[in-house]
């Protein structure tokens, strides 16, 4: 009895790690702040994401022409002069972990990690590490969300001209090259 007990356990507990998890953009979020004039800062978002989790892998893929900054000008100058999705459509975030720290969640359970990922903007990739807050609410919903704001720079994508050219147009002093970001990301399992 005891075996066949341990069997079944043993099967619980390995069937999330071969499970796919897929994002549900509804239930998710990623915003940045962006400071411009030295002190006015704005919260911006991204309407369209899509992503998976499975094996210990994570990727999530923003839709750069679904940028929200609720001014319609600024959104068509973002799209057009900072992300150029005219030919760079989408960024790309990859990350890697310990597969356990998914598997040994259960229903309620949360766990904090940091998390080396990397972010693909334009061509040009760099090296982030994220802390993440996992939550499992139940058996068939994962949420990632940022423990502590990711700090993106623009120089490190070479976006410096950019920034300069949107500064330009907007007449402003100053636009930071720094930006903060959360996420809350919703995983539903397939």
């Amino acid at each position: 009895m005891k075996r066949l007990f341990a069997l079944a356990l043993g099967v619980a507990l390995a069937a999330p790690a071969a499970a796919e998890w897929t994002l549900d953009n509804d239930a998710s979020d990623l915003n940045y702040v962006s400071i411009k004039a030295g002190h006015k800062g704005e919260v911006n978002e991204f309407d369209q994401l899509s992503g998976s989790v499975e094996d210990g892998r994570a990727e999530v893929t923003i839709d750069l022409a679904s940028v929200d900054t609720g001014v319609d000008i600024r959104d068509k100058r973002m799209r057009k002069m900072f992300f150029k999705v005219g030919d760079f459509p989408t960024a790309e975030l990859t990350a890697e972990f310990e597969a356990t720290l998914v598997e040994n969640l259960f229903p309620g359970d949360t766990t904090r990690a940091r998390v080396p990922a990397e972010l693909t903007l334009q061509d040009t990739s760099r090296e982030l590490e994220i802390p993440v807050r996992l939550l499992r609410l139940d058996k068939e919903t994962l949420v990632a969300t940022s423990a502590a704001p990711v700090v993106i720079n623009a120089e490190d994508f070479g976006l410096d001209e950019s920034v300069k050219a949107l500064r330009e147009v907007a007449g402003l002093d100053s636009i930071s090259r720094a930006v903060p970001v959360h996420f809350n990301l919703t995983f539903r399992r397939d």
